[in-house]
């Protein structure tokens, strides 16, 4: 059985878990953005599977930047505040991505700097799960005018479960190549 955490060990594990959280739901966040603009209002509904398949392998492929800017133009009756608030969770996705361990290198040494840390990262999380929250409603809006059921979406994630295994083993062989 291993030994109990201290104070500062837990509080250590404490900070890089809820760093990956918020991670994690910026991810979420662009994923729900990627998927809308797959099947957006002016799409062609007649697509066949593997016409989707290859549409969300496109957009799934776009830096999360140019989802935004994609999703900008094509829904230009966005409110403003939510462009903003969009825009700026780009930013702290980005900052979390390439610059929060630098900035943060001193304060994750001492108990007080893990203690910010992880109410920094809780807030983070919250943000980015507002946000999927309201882009998820949008989802399930264009869902609902597509006739796209539950039981359709179902059956898609068994497919894909069944296929991932091999996407997954095909996309890591052409990421080996340079």
């Amino acid at each position: 059985m291993p030994e109990p955490l201290n104070e500062e060990q837990y509080l250590s594990r404490e900070a890089f878990a809820r760093y990956g959280l918020a991670l994690y739901h910026a991810q979420c966040l662009e994923k729900t953005l990627a998927i809308i603009l797959t099947i957006a209002p002016d799409k062609d509904l007649s697509m066949t599977p593997a016409q989707i398949d290859y549409e969300m392998d496109e957009t799934f492929n776009k830096t999360f930047g140019d989802i935004i800017k994609e999703l900008k133009t094509m829904f230009k009756n966005l409110e403003d505040k939510l462009v903003n608030r969009l825009e700026a969770a780009l930013l702290l996705r980005n900052r979390l991505a390439h610059d929060y361990w630098w900035e943060n290198a001193v304060a994750i040494m001492r108990l007080d700097g893990k203690k910010a840390i992880i109410l920094e990262m809780d807030k983070t999380t919250m943000e980015f799960m507002e946000l999927d929250a309201i882009f998820m409603d949008l989802l399930m809006e264009q869902r609902r005018m597509l006739h796209i059921t539950d039981e359709m979406v179902e059956q898609m994630a068994e497919k894909t479960k069944q296929g991932a295994v091999e996407y997954f083993k095909i996309k890591k062989r052409k990421r080996g190549k340079h």
